[in-house]
């Protein structure tokens, strides 16, 4: 597989944005740390079902690192009924 792209997205920027992606989750945040238009990365998600796949994997990942990071936080679990009242 070639690593040059036309469009700028060589397969090590590829794996550098889902890495990013799986860590926060967050698209935007993903592209403008590898230096790409969050437009791009959505043509290429478009287009690459391996890329769409890896994508997906990454917003799981965050997701669940969320969750889990929530689960282990101190303090209350909920907000009490009263607290705007």
């Amino acid at each position: 597989m070639s690593t040059q792209r036309h469009d700028g997205w060589t397969w090590p920027r590829q794996v550098d944005f889902i890495r990013r992606l799986s860590y926060h989750g967050v698209v935007t945040r993903a592209a403008d740390e590898v230096g790409m238009a969050v437009e791009t990365a959505y043509r290429l998600r478009a287009r690459d079902p391996r890329f769409a796949n890896l994508w997906d994997m990454a917003l799981e990942a965050a997701r669940l690192d969320a969750r889990d990071a929530l689960r282990k936080a101190p303090g209350p679990r909920a907000r009490p009924a009263n607290m705007f009242s």
